[in-house]
């Protein structure tokens, strides 16, 4: 089994690297980035140039690029789908929680399905105003909140012709992390994380601190 995470980035220079470390210690062959920062904008060798130069990172430009989200998560698929059994679409402020993705995709109950809805832990900012040059989600925030919205892991095998949103495909045959077949039309699961026992989930750090939502997030809008 081949699998690759992908996200669209941009200004996440402080986190990107906590982000490709946590796929690859949970067994991704691969992640690919597509850069969206502005032409004059942050570099991203400035800091994973070792795991771009190792072939680990693979990146994809779109700078200076709009309203693109949506365009790159089908961009992967088209482009990478036969190199990989599982795709997963991602945030660069997003981290899948289980420890090893391969024994969790390694599930008969998923091989019929195109792809498998991951639901949100969404993380505020855990009461922290500032930084103070700490920038690890995983460490940081401690308080959250349970979802329906979700992400998108797709079943390569299949050949997905509906739209992309930037949660995943629509209007496909999927499931949750369980294996019960769940809404395809829409970017949502029935149930949280707490309502029914799910073991994987995203912890989705969409906030971080006060202070970086506000010099940050604000002013960058999202990065599509």
């Amino acid at each position: 089994m081949k699998v690759c995470a992908c996200c669209i980035l941009k200004m996440e220079n402080k986190y990107i690297r906590e982000w490709v470390e946590h796929y690859k210690s949970i067994g991704c062959d691969n992640v690919i980035l597509y850069d969206n920062n502005d032409l004059d904008g942050e570099k991203l060798e400035d800091v994973i140039e070792d795991y771009i130069d190792n072939g680990f990172a693979i990146i994809e430009n779109a700078k200076g690029k709009q309203q693109y989200q949506c365009i790159a998560f089908r961009h992967c698929f088209d482009k990478y789908r036969k190199n990989y059994d599982w795709i997963c679409l991602l945030d660069a402020d997003e981290l899948l929680s289980c420890s090893d993705i391969k024994t969790f995709l390694n599930n008969e109950k998923f091989q019929n399905f195109n792809c498998v809805r991951v639901c949100w832990r969404l993380f505020d900012d855990s009461n922290i105003v500032e930084a103070n040059g700490d920038y690890s989600m995983l460490k940081r925030f401690n308080t959250y909140r349970n979802c329906r919205q979700c992400k998108s892991i797709i079943n390569t095998k299949f050949d997905i012709r509906s739209r992309f949103s930037p949660h995943g495909p629509l209007n496909v045959n999927c499931c949750d992390v369980n294996g019960n077949k769940c809404w395809s039309h829409n970017e949502f699961i029935g149930e949280t994380v707490s309502d029914k026992n799910y073991q994987v989930w995203i912890n989705h750090y969409y906030m971080k601190t006060i202070d970086e939502f506000v010099t940050g997030k604000m002013i960058r809008l999202y990065p599509d």
